[in-house]
């Protein structure tokens, strides 16, 4: 796989998780639908400055169009999630952060 059909699909998977249609992914970002189109099937290589205009439109760091894994939608729901998570792990013990740790590498194996 290509690091254009890496971010193609990161693209991609971060539109369709906000549920945008490419029309309205091309206004957020300020760029054609045809272009994205292009990138999402890897047809062309980008620009940092539309690469930097997706992320925005994303609100995401555009290193994350780079990753390996496609990037998750930042939704309300999830960032409310985080935020608990991250709440009750500070409050640990350092034996049950290394439990939280342990269980958590179980569920996502």
């Amino acid at each position: 796989m290509t690091l254009k059909d890496i971010v193609g699909a990161n693209v991609r998977a971060a539109r369709k998780a906000r549920g945008w249609s490419r029309e309205l992914l091309a206004e957020k970002a300020n760029i054609s639908e045809t272009t994205v189109g292009k990138i999402e099937r890897g047809d062309v290589g980008s620009s940092f400055d539309t690469l930097e205009a997706l992320a925005k439109a994303f609100d995401i760091h555009p290193t994350a169009l780079f990753a390996a894994e496609p990037p998750v939608a930042p939704t309300p729901e999830r960032q409310k999630a985080l935020t608990r998570l991250q709440v009750k792990l500070t409050r640990c013990t350092d034996d049950q952060l290394a439990a939280a740790e342990k269980a958590v590498r179980i569920v996502l194996e």
